[in-house]
């Protein structure tokens, strides 16, 4: 027992900011916490891929970062974006999926004691909803193949359903090529981030079907490199999810067994 003990650190490693690609992209870096955030700089000014639990806004200045204009979320996911309470008095503009608007700003509306077949988002596909816990009010949001400009960048708004049914990858031209922020489509080595997150409809496949369209859609605008939400970024991206799509098609025919409820 003590060598086991004498195995384990005594200390967490303190969060910081990484770079990726710091020869290609010297103004992106990450933060992690609850999930990983993607800091744009331009000047002393920030855009945000997703928040975390906030801690990132306290280390900004890190990096030479004295305010945050915009934070665009992927999805509604607690861990995505429990930090928001944070952001008062900050003057920070919020973007998200119109799709899931509601669970952004009516978070408590999804949380019933007495549930019933039609409402939204509590009996067919409650395994997906993870809300904040206070609402979160959005200054814009984004439907499927919006684009949105921030001081000369121009994001490509691209649906990616599967993991949420509004989730969204925000795509980026750098140099000619594509970097996709894609959230939790799909994690480094064509994995499934959580299974349960694509369980909309109790067995019947249909967040399995979404997620495998979404990762082919991605994969045609094959992306240099896919920064997730969790996990390393995705090297290689377009030779992933392409083998992602064949094993979520091999899988979903093993799980929905000849019931020819959907199909690719």
């Amino acid at each position: 027992m003590p060598a086991v003990a004498s195995a384990l650190p005594l200390f967490a490693a303190a969060p910081r900011f990484t770079q990726p690609d710091a020869v290609h992209h010297p103004n992106l870096f990450v933060w992690t916490d609850t999930c990983k955030v993607q800091v744009i700089r331009e000047g002393d000014a920030a855009l945000l891929i997703n928040l975390g639990d906030g801690s990132v806004l306290d280390h900004l200045v890190e990096i030479g970062i004295n305010r945050v204009e915009w934070v665009l979320f992927t999805h509604h996911h607690r861990e995505q974006c429990q930090g928001a309470p944070k952001l008062q008095g900050r003057n920070v503009k919020l973007a998200a999926p119109e799709a899931e608007r509601a669970l952004f700003e009516n978070p408590t509306s999804f949380r019933k004691m007495n549930v019933r077949l039609g409402d939204a988002f509590t009996v067919h596909g409650s395994s997906f909803v993870r809300p904040p816990v206070e609402p979160i009010k959005l200054d814009q949001t984004f439907a499927k193949m919006d684009t949105f400009t921030w001081r000369g960048r121009e994001f490509w708004c691209v649906q990616t359903a599967g993991n949420s049914p509004g989730h969204t990858a925000y795509l980026l031209r750098v140099d000619g090529r594509v970097i996709a922020f894609s959230g939790d489509l799909m994690l480094d080595g064509g994995k499934m981030h959580t299974w349960y997150d694509t369980e909309w409809d109790y067995g019947f496949a249909k967040g399995l079907f979404e997620l495998a369209g979404s990762a082919a859609q991605l994969a045609g605008y094959d992306p240099v490199v896919m920064h997730p939400a969790h996990g390393p970024e995705i090297r290689d991206a377009r030779k992933q999810l392409l083998a992602y799509v064949d094993r979520l098609k091999r899988f979903t025919a093993l799980y929905v067994r000849g019931w020819d409820v959907n199909r690719f």
